[in-house]
């Protein structure tokens, strides 16, 4: 008996444990929604303080309903949300996009010659180029800085 409470109650534990830090992915506020916690081999992992990212509730568009923007502008954009927001490196990309379901509201569709789902990252490529990812397949590819791709900000919490 004795045992069999004490696997109930580690059993029950480990339910709201995994239940809670559900809980904690899916909290949105008014400019954000956190999508990811940091796992035990992320840089950052602290087992005594949780941390994680939050992605921007939109994709950036300026007052012209213009959608995509080159890279620099990408960059600059994101800083200028303020308190922590900038454009995802590769690796916070593609959580994104594994998240992409959660999070919501990401285009998949060309809008005013933009290309298709691709989205920017801050990772620099090769050949004055930077690092997107296309969120129809999570493909990942170098393209040309001024090229006009669709940006999602995220910062760390």
């Amino acid at each position: 008996m004795g045992k069999t409470l004490i696997i109930s109650l580690a059993l029950l534990f480990v339910s709201f444990a995994t239940a809670n830090a559900q809980l904690k992915m899916n909290i949105e506020n008014s400019t954000g929604k956190v999508f990811y916690i940091l796992q035990p081999g992320d840089p950052g992992y602290d087992a005594k303080i949780q941390h994680g990212l939050i992605a921007y509730n939109t994709d950036l568009e300026d007052n012209h309903w213009r959608r995509g923007f080159q890279w620099i502008e990408a960059n600059e954009l994101c800083k200028e949300l303020g308190k922590g927001w900038h454009l995802p490196n590769i690796d916070e990309l593609n959580k994104l996009y594994q998240n992409r379901d959660m999070i919501g509201s990401f285009k998949d569709m060309t809008v005013h010659g933009l290309i298709k789902g691709l989205y920017w990252s801050s990772s620099e490529g090769d050949y004055s180029g930077a690092l997107a990812v296309d969120f129809r397949n999570g493909l990942q590819d170098h393209h040309k800085e001024d090229l006009k791709l669709f940006v999602r900000a995220v910062r760390s919490f």
